[in-house]
């Protein structure tokens, strides 16, 4: 795999992991929205504001609130659907993509020089690992899965004896 394939490989992997304090603190920098921007930018612009909370992992009510806040910042806008106007979808800014831009740039020369430091042999291994990683992740049953911000995570249902 190539440098840069290893990059955006790596990115896309950390941007779903919570234990990566680097990524975190970068994501801070830019005004806290990173994660919901960086998903209208690169992964679906024009989704709707529970599309939103789904990928983030909050309730919509939370969501709702932060695209108050990008919206009067200029960096998404709202709009109605053609097809469905009482359906809501949220688009990511000029403004709002050229900040994301900066920091995808930002990210991937700091991951390129771990992955220089890393070698090209351990960061195909690194990769390999995280895939199975996250693909057990994504087996696991909803029981099994951390609850989404604000819920509780249900209790097994017991079967009753006589």
């Amino acid at each position: 795999m190539e440098r840069n394939e290893q990059i955006q490989k790596i990115l896309k992997i950390l941007t779903k992991s919570v234990a990566f304090p680097t990524l975190r603190a970068v994501m801070r920098d830019s005004k806290g929205v990173g994660a919901l921007l960086s998903y209208l930018c690169f992964e679906h612009d024009g989704a709707t504001a529970g599309e939103l909370a789904d990928y983030l992992g909050v309730r919509s009510s939370r969501v709702a609130n932060e695209l108050k806040g990008l919206e009067r910042k200029g960096l998404l806008e709202r709009r109605a659907d053609g097809d469905d106007r009482r359906r809501i979808l949220v688009f990511i800014t000029p403004g709002g993509r050229a900040l994301m831009e900066e920091q995808q740039q930002s990210l991937c020369r700091y991951l390129g020089t771990v992955i220089a430091r890393f070698g090209a042999e351990d960061t195909d291994q690194l990769l390999a690992l995280l895939d199975r990683f996250y693909a057990v992740i994504d087996e696991l049953p909803p029981s099994d899965r951390i609850p989404k911000s604000g819920e509780r995570k249900s209790a097994p249902q017991r079967k009753e004896t006589l």
